[in-house]
């Protein structure tokens, strides 16, 4: 047997053939890498696709009293999309978890929010006039210089006196029944820098007379 194992190691035929099996799995190797490299790209061109989907949907004025746009809302948020300062006026947004977004800047004017997820929003310096919650999970949102012109947050789970304290509540914004000693309307160094800040925009100075003053 140990002269017939020397013998098929030495013989020309059997080292062909050994070189072609090792030959083999170098290819087999290559071939799966290659598969995977194209996977990643199939996967990154359909989450493009999605992503530009998703915005034409929000860009669609009859698409923005549907429950599509909500949709479109989370699919950009799990793809990683920055929202900042995008104009989302006037949506209807039902039973998504939109939480950690960005919508920095964003105008969410005249929208309407059911049973939705906003844990850890950005929503710093962000436009919610006239906007309606129900029934919405805002912990730990960011609030900061948010405008809350003729906004309904009784429908708001989870928010505190804290996170309000740095946004801008109008005298007609209307607020949880579990939050008390709030004060509503600008205050007085709010009032002066909106005003000098905006002084040659007249739709933000009969605004800021419409919010009101402490």
């Amino acid at each position: 047997m140990d002269k017939v194992a020397a013998w098929m190691e030495k013989h020309w035929v059997v080292r062909i053939l050994d070189s072609l099996a090792k030959l083999g799995i170098v290819i087999a190797l290559i071939s799966w890498g290659i598969d995977l490299s194209e996977q990643k790209k199939q996967r990154e061109v359909t989450k493009r696709l999605a992503v530009y989907a998703a915005h034409e949907v929000l860009s669609l004025s009859h698409f923005r009293s549907s429950t599509a746009t909500g949709m479109a809302l989370e699919d950009l948020i799990k793809a990683e999309q920055d929202l900042f300062g995008m104009d989302l006026t006037t949506l209807i947004v039902i039973n998504v978890d939109l939480s950690n977004a960005n919508f920095s800047e964003t105008d969410f004017g005249e929208s309407k929010f059911k049973n939705v997820k906003l844990v850890n929003a950005n929503f710093s310096n962000a436009e919610l006039t006239s906007v309606l919650f129900n029934n919405v999970d805002m912990a730990r949102a960011n609030l900061y210089g948010v405008y809350f012109e003729g906004a309904d947050l009784r429908g708001a789970k989870n928010i505190t006196s804290a996170q309000l304290s740095t946004a801008i509540l109008c005298k007609n914004t209307k607020l949880p029944s579990y939050l008390t000693g709030i004060k509503l309307g600008l205050t007085k160094e709010q009032e002066k820098t909106l005003r000098e800040k905006y002084n040659n925009n007249n739709y933000i100075q009969s605004s800021i007379e419409s919010c009101g003053v402490q």
